[in-house]
């Protein structure tokens, strides 16, 4: 009883608004920015982690100004999209490169 207990009040928050995105910007280091959606909690441990990474995190979204495209990176109740921003020096200009960087993950257009 506790378990489904437990499980509706899980269900219950998560449509209250409790769902966040988040980003970390690897730029310009990387040409990539990876977004999460989650819970507040998991959100916020991404957050924590993008600064030990070296990337700059932030709430919502990634910037959009400058992306060529995509890959889905998500996992099972784990929702990730690492985007690749414009950057010759780092050989990202073309849809093509930026599928090659999914390695069989999902491509996503701006």
């Amino acid at each position: 009883m506790k378990v489904f207990w437990f499980l509706s009040m899980v269900t219950l928050c998560a449509s209250c608004g409790l769902n966040s995105t988040a980003y970390c910007d690897f730029r310009p280091k990387e040409s990539r920015c990876q977004e999460r959606d989650g819970i507040f909690t998991t959100v916020a441990a991404f957050k924590q982690t993008c600064g030990v990474a070296q990337g700059q995190a932030g709430d919502g979204p990634c910037p959009r100004e400058g992306i060529v495209g995509g890959c889905d990176m998500s996992e099972v109740s784990n929702p990730v999209r690492d985007w690749y921003y414009s950057d010759p020096a780092h050989q990202v200009t073309t849809p093509a490169q930026v599928m090659a960087k999914c390695d069989g993950k999902p491509y996503l257009a701006p």
